[in-house]
């Protein structure tokens, strides 16, 4: 049986307990965004196919924080392990890339995953650095000015990580970054006032992750995201996720609890995009005080031609912790279950 207690200590550890502040004033900021109709918030129900509970040793995933697919594979990193797990769809051709420690080509403490064609890039909070693996062969690290466990990727030479600054939430940075030059870093995204400089250094943190031409950047306790343009940092869009009812009754939640504001609740605990959707896993709190607090719905926005919810699919565990998409499938960690499941990937009629 989950208890209350252990599903916060996992959250906490990827930075997922939090609060949403919403206030009237945003809704006037953002009147023109893209917003969800009535007709597409079909309920798809996820069917399990397969899953995998332990490594070819027989020792068990620990602490799942981040997935990715990519040409035919699964990657999954494991906090807690410190490596990398790869696998093709079938939980087969198992291989790790990466080991505890601080040497060349050793983890110290992961924190976040990236993978383009056959390289690997390994964001490193213990080291602040990202470790690059080529074909599972540790190549090279290169220093960044901030690691946590927002989602973060790399176009070309240049790592896109989430940093709030009192007026920007991410921060790019090359990979011949010397450590302490500030002038060399490119800072972009606006940020929101929440009313307390603490507050808007946690509530203002993004996942960030892109497609060939657009960055989009969802903060986990914000019922807002936005997209920009790769090259000149250019907003070029927002959804407002009020729009859709699992979001509202989040809301109607939180305003009938005491408000603290050294806390805040997290709706999103983990993104992903793939071939022009966005996926947002998405916690339900309504019945969180009965034991009833899920984290099992994933939303599906268009990216094109503007961001608007297609879909909202339903996995068949309570809580999921990452969750990464395949053109056929879902592979989600389920942290009740302590397994990776494979997902039947229904299409919205």
């Amino acid at each position: 049986m989950l208890i209350m207690d252990d599903l916060l200590e996992v959250l906490d550890r990827r930075s997922l307990i939090g609060f949403l502040l919403l206030s009237p004033v945003w809704a006037l900021l953002f009147g023109g965004c893209g917003h969800a109709t009535d007709s597409s918030e079909k309920m798809l129900k996820c069917e399990l196919v397969s899953y995998i509970k332990s490594y070819p040793d027989s020792s068990f995933f620990s602490q799942v924080s981040t997935m990715q697919y990519q040409d035919g594979k699964i990657y999954v990193l494991d906090e807690a392990r410190r490596d990398v797990a790869t696998m093709n769809l079938e939980f087969s051709d198992f291989s790790l890339i990466g080991k505890p420690g601080e040497g060349p080509g050793e983890l110290a403490r992961p924190v976040g995953l990236y993978v383009e064609k056959d390289t690997v890039y390994i964001l490193d909070g213990g080291t602040v650095s990202v470790r690059k693996y080529v074909n599972s062969e540790f190549i090279s690290s290169f220093s960044v000015p901030a690691a946590n466990s927002y989602r973060f990727f790399m176009n070309k030479d240049t790592a896109f990580l989430s940093s709030v600054t009192d007026s920007t939430f991410y921060m790019k940075s090359a990979e011949n970054w010397q450590r302490g030059d500030l002038s060399a870093l490119v800072f972009a995204g606006d940020v929101h006032d929440f009313g307390d400089v603490k507050r808007n250094a946690s509530l203002n943190q993004r996942h960030l992750v892109r497609d060939d031409t657009s960055l989009y950047g969802i903060a986990s306790s914000s019922s807002l995201l936005g997209k920009y343009d790769l090259l000149s940092n250019r907003q070029e869009g927002t959804f407002d996720l009020t729009s859709i009812s699992l979001m509202k009754e989040n809301l109607a939640y939180e305003k009938s609890q005491p408000y603290d504001p050294r806390s805040y609740y997290v709706f999103i605990s983990d993104v992903y995009t793939m071939n022009g959707k966005l996926y947002l896993l998405c916690a339900e709190l309504k019945d969180r005080d009965k034991g009833g607090f899920r984290v099992n719905k994933i939303l599906s926005l268009k990216t094109e031609p503007k961001l608007q919810l297609d879909a909202i699919y339903v996995l068949p565990g309570k809580i999921y912790t990452s969750f990464c998409v395949t053109p056929d499938y879902i592979f989600a960690t389920n942290y009740s279950n302590e397994r990776i499941e494979k997902l039947a990937f229904p299409v919205p009629d």
